[in-house]
């Protein structure tokens, strides 16, 4: 049900109720009133439309003067043609989301137009705000692998236009709660390499969040299996081991499928310093090492470089940096 915030705005007998609409991405309320008394036949102004007015709520534009009533600076949202009818209804945007930290008000006020341009009945400015009530979907094939350096975690993106970041989960038992305890990491890609393996706690779960902090149900892993094992769902560079590093570094990787792979190392400028990888190789997870050096052996100087992976049309970047 929709979500009543309580609204209601009546003068010269025009009301208005403003409501969130469930179950919906947000930023929309349905805005409605019942007809005006002129809105109907053989009274003394003919009513020939209703006009949606929302406030604009900026430091601004509430200290510029104001000739308009009610008082203050409004955007217009839209028009309905009056009909007779007995009750009106219209969705009009908001300024933004409210959430459980904090409510986003959004002021209206509806304007009763007549043949006259200079007739017109106004209701008072009124306020109500819209909240997001769907909960992205739970990522897909989440999947788990051991390879050199910890466990692998790689899942499908949620496929929703207001995702915001990935939660990870770990606990000891299969039904493990989700709590601050439990959480483990967060970032905004689709694979984490957790380096401390914690056989105590073997089990692990991600969420999806937008941007407005709904969380999805939880995602479990479909498989776990050893390393060279895995059957990757999407190609990933892992974070490279150690970062920052002096002499070497290893990168764990992820081949989806049989393909060709390559995996370079650039300067910032975009020079090739080495090849770590350039091949055919089997899907599965795989590693590379740097040892520091350009590919004729010269060793290379302190500083932030590039790890760039390449497979399957897919391209991926990482920030290494070296410390002499």
């Amino acid at each position: 049900d929709g979500v009543d915030n309580d609204c209601d705005g009546v003068i010269d007998g025009l009301r208005i109720r403003i409501t969130d609409i469930g179950d919906d991405q947000g930023r929309v309320v349905r805005v409605n009133w019942t007809r005006h008394g002129e809105d109907a036949p053989g009274t003394e102004y003919d009513v020939t439309g209703y006009t949606l007015y929302r406030r604009i709520d900026d430091a601004k534009a509430s200290a510029a003067p104001v000739k308009a009533a009610p008082p203050g600076l409004w955007d217009y949202v839209n028009t309905i043609p009056a009909h007779g009818e007995d009750q009106y209804f219209v969705l009009a945007p908001t300024l933004g989301d409210s959430t459980s930290h904090d409510i986003v008000w959004s002021v209206f006020f509806l304007r009763a137009e007549t043949t006259d341009p200079l007739v017109f009945f106004d209701s008072a400015p009124d306020s109500g705000y819209s909240v997001d009530n769907l909960a992205p979907p739970a990522p897909s094939g989440l999947q788990a692998a051991s390879v050199p350096g910890g466990t692998s975690l790689t899942w499908i993106e949620s496929q929703v236009p207001d995702l915001f970041y990935y939660r990870v989960y770990r606990g000891a038992t299969p039904d493990f709660p989700l709590t601050v305890d439990t959480l483990v990491y967060f970032t905004t890609g689709l694979a984490w390499l957790d380096p401390q393996t914690d056989p105590a706690r073997p089990f692990y779960k991600v969420t999806a969040l937008d941007i407005t902090g709904n969380e999805s149900p939880a995602a479990v892993v479909e498989s776990t299996t050893g390393a060279g094992d895995a059957t990757p769902l999407a190609a990933v560079l892992h974070p490279n081991r150690p970062n920052p590093f002096n002499p070497t570094t290893t990168f764990a990787f992820e081949v989806p499928r049989d393909d060709r792979v390559t995996l370079t190392i650039h300067a910032l400028d975009g020079r090739v310093v080495a090849q770590l990888v350039d091949d055919v190789l089997a899907a599965g997870s795989h590693t590379a090492t740097w040892r520091g050096a350009y590919d004729d052996g010269r060793a290379a100087p302190s500083g932030v470089y590039l790890a760039r992976y390449v497979t399957g049309g897919v391209s991926t970047s990482r920030r290494v940096m070296l410390v002499r």
